[in-house]
Order: structure tokens, then C-alpha cells, then sequence
């Protein structure tokens, strides 16, 4: 081979060495800014917490399921149903309503419990959760070369144009 298509095929390996790790980089940033994304979204849904359930929403919840069983109401609308059980409801006397009441407080404790039992659960450390994105990364080797400069590894097209393939359909 002619020296100058040697010197062409060294300076074609270096550019596309040059924009592999390039991408690699863009990769990496992607995958910082996504994972910092996530995160914030976690805390987000973390602090939100559903309502507790309303006493007339129990009595609600259990009158519609006996209706719902009786084969006269079975092909009724939800909204001929509810109004029944409203009109149910205000006939009610404040004894049968506080039964209801004392049911909701007791499901809103059993939640409470559930929701301090799941934040107690395992939450891995800063370093644990850095050690195990650094081991998500790309990683470059790099070794020296004769004269004791460290050079880059070049890595094969087909491993970094999948990893980029696979970020990209994320």
C-alpha cells in the first residue's frame, strides 16, 4: 500500500474515533440530565398523596356494591344509582353516619401506616446510587503508547452506534 492511503486510513480511524467519543459524551450528558429528571419527578409523586376517603364516600362505595347486586338495579345508570344512595344518605340519622365516618377515619389511619411503612423501606446512599451510574457509563480504557503518552482506545463502530441507537429510542 501507498503511503499516503495509509496516512488517509490513520486520519480516517482518528476522526471516527474522535466522533465516537463524541457521542459518547453526548450519551453520558443525555443520560445525567435524565437521570436528574427522574429524580425530581420521584419526590414529586412521593409527596403527593391521595385523600382520604369521606364517610358518605364509604357508605358510598358499600351501598353501590349491594345495589349493584340486586337484579332489579343491575342494568340501572350510575347516575340513577348515586342519586339513590344520596337521597339514602340524607335519610340516614346521625348515629348510622358517624358509623361511616369512624369507618373513613379508620381506613385514613391504615393509609397513614401503609405510606410511613413504604418511605421506611430501603433507600440506597448518594455514593451507592454514584457507583452504580458510574458503572452505567461508557467506559473508556486508555492505555500508553511507546513514548508514554496515553492515548485513547478506539472502539468498534458497532458497540457505540448501538449504545447511541438505544438512547436514542428511550
Amino acid at each position: 500500500m501507498e503511503e499516503s492511503s495509509i496516512s488517509m486510513i490513520v486520519e480516517l480511524l482518528q476522526l471516527t474515533s474522535k466522533f465516537f467519543n463524541d457521542a459518547a459524551e453526548i450519551v453520558n450528558q443525555r443520560r445525567v440530565n435524565s437521570s436528574d429528571h427522574s429524580k425530581s419527578s420521584k419526590k414529586r409523586r412521593k409527596i403527593k398523596t391521595k385523600r382520604h376517603k369521606s364517610g358518605y364516600q364509604v357508605f358510598l362505595k358499600e351501598k353501590m356494591s349491594e345495589l349493584k347486586k340486586n337484579p332489579e338495579y343491575s342494568n340501572s345508570k350510575m347516575s340513577t344509582l348515586s342519586s339513590l344512595v344520596s337521597q339514602e344518605w340524607n335519610k340516614a340519622g346521625e348515629q348510622e353516619k358517624e358509623i361511616y365516618k369512624q369507618k373513613a377515619e379508620k381506613l385514613k389511619q391504615e393509609e397513614v401506616e401503609k405510606v410511613n411503612c413504604e418511605e421506611r423501606k430501603f433507600e440506597p446512599s448518594e455514593s451507592l446510587l454514584k457507583l452504580l451510574e458510574d458503572n452505567d457509563t461508557i467506559e473508556e480504557s486508555s492505555s500508553e503508547n511507546e513514548k508514554g503518552v496515553k492515548k485513547e482506545a478506539i472502539k468498534s463502530p458497532s458497540e457505540s452506534e448501538d449504545q447511541l441507537m438505544e438512547e436514542e429510542s428511550d
